[in-house]
Formats: structure tokens, C-alpha cells, sequence
């Protein structure tokens, strides 16, 4: 028999944009099947890169590589401490991490529409978090008007018996970032770490991704065009068949 929790999680492999259908794709039984495209790089690997330790020079140094990165694409008012960064195998177990950490099970997290629809898995999954939504418009969702729709959600989360612990403005190869000069979370986060560390492969090409700006600004450059294309391609479709959508989003 399953416990309680393990039935509640199941009923949530039906709900959309949970999970994706896994990959079908054969060039002769089904070439019309789904396929999945991962990441490959050419980076130089050393002893240390496949090495089962954590303690390696690399681990030491994405700290500082991965702050000057966000420093400059996100412009930031003052300087990232690296001692800030901590590092995990991907921004799910982040999620997951800071539920764990910073909630109790069955507390919530407000968070702004529109958002990533599955951080109700991140956060709920092991953790038992809710996401509790503020209904906010698309363009208002980091406006002073968004003051007033949390204040609505926080009272109805309230009347309905479940706490708010902390507030989220969020909307192959993984690395998650947590940046945060709270020590204590930190803290907390190193000590289940240990399920959700990234592999020395993934820090080694992460950093040798990131210390290489020519690249990293070639790479930006193509995926904003990219995505521009993208999302001319199909809002010019829903244009043409009169299909509603949000504008801007």
C-alpha cells in the first residue's frame, strides 16, 4: 500500500503542464513520434570533472563565474558576493529545497500571475507546499497595483486555514543558482544538498560556459532572435485563426 502522500502526488500526474509526454520518436515504427532535444558541448575535461568529490577546484570556482555572469546580464545595483551562490543540480530541486526550508507542510507561498505552473510540483511534491495564486493582470504583476491582489489572496489563503511562510515574484545539463545573503538558508539548503547536488560534468561545463563571454553573448544574441521568431510565428497564427491570447506573454 501507498502512503497517503504517494496517492495525493499520483492524482497529479493527469493535471496539464505537469509532466511532459515522454519522447516516441523512431525514423521507421513512428516518424511522426515526439522528439527530445538535448544539449551537447565541447569541453575539455579534467580528473576533477568526473570525479566523485566535492571539494574539486572547479566547485570553487563557479561561485564567482556564475555572480560576474548575472552581474552583467541582469545589471545588477551592487556586486554579487560569490559566497551568496549556492549551487544545485537544477532550479526544481531549488524549489524544492526552499519549500523544504522555509515552509512547513501545508503553508503557502504567494506568487503572481502569470507564473511557472509547475512550481506546484516543485514546492508541493515532497515538501508539501501550496502555491497560493494573486490574480494578477499580466502588466501588473510588478506594479504597485499587484499590492492590492495579495492582500486578496493572503486574506482568502488565511480564511481558508493556510499560512503564508514567504512571498515569490517569479514568472541533459542542469544547474540551479540560489542567491541569497540569508546564511541561514544557506545553510539549511547545504545540509539536504546532498540529494540534489550537481555533478562535477555539469559544473565543469557550466563553468567553462559561462567564462566564456564571447560565446555566452553569440549564444544570447541567437536565442533572443530565436524566440522572437518564435513568438511572431505564433501569435501571427493565433492573429490569423482569431484565437485569444495574452499579449505580450
Amino acid at each position: 500500500m501507498l502512503s497517503a502522500r504517494a496517492v495525493k502526488n499520483i492524482q497529479q500526474l493527469g493535471l496539464p503542464f505537469r509532466f511532459t509526454p515522454t519522447p516516441s520518436y523512431d525514423p521507421e515504427t513512428n516518424p511522426q513520434g515526439l522528439i527530445s532535444f538535448g544539449m551537447a558541448e565541447n569541453v575539455t575535461f579534467t580528473l576533477d570533472s568526473v570525479s566523485y568529490r566535492s571539494s574539486a577546484a572547479i566547485n570553487a570556482r563557479l561561485p564567482s563565474i556564475a555572480a560576474a555572469h548575472l552581474e552583467r546580464v541582469l545589471r545588477t545595483h551592487s556586486p554579487i558576493d560569490p559566497d551568496h551562490v549556492f549551487i544545485a543540480d537544477s532550479p526544481t530541486s531549488l524549489g524544492n529545497m526552499l519549500g523544504f526550508n522555509l515552509a512547513e507542510r501545508g503553508e503557502g507561498i504567494l506568487v503572481s500571475r502569470p507564473v511557472y505552473g509547475r512550481f506546484e510540483l516543485d514546492y508541493g511534491v515532497e515538501a508539501g507546499v501550496e502555491i497560493v495564486y494573486a490574480d494578477t493582470a499580466t502588466d501588473e504583476a510588478f506594479t504597485p497595483n499587484s499590492v492590492e491582489k495579495y492582500e486578496e489572496a493572503l486574506a482568502a489563503a488565511e480564511e481558508r486555514g493556510v499560512k503564508i511562510r514567504a512571498d515569490f515574484a517569479s514568472g541533459g545539463l542542469h544547474l540551479g543558482f540560489l542567491i541569497t545573503a540569508n546564511q541561514q538558508l544557506r545553510q539549511a539548503c547545504k545540509m539536504v544538498l546532498r540529494l540534489h547536488g550537481p555533478s562535477q560534468a555539469a559544473i565543469t561545463i557550466g563553468a567553462a560556459i559561462l567564462e566564456d563571454q564571447e560565446f555566452v553573448k553569440e549564444f544570447m544574441a541567437k536565442s533572443q532572435a530565436s524566440l522572437a521568431r518564435g513568438y511572431r510565428l505564433a501569435t501571427s497564427t493565433l492573429d490569423r485563426e482569431g484565437i485569444n491570447y495574452m499579449k505580450g506573454g
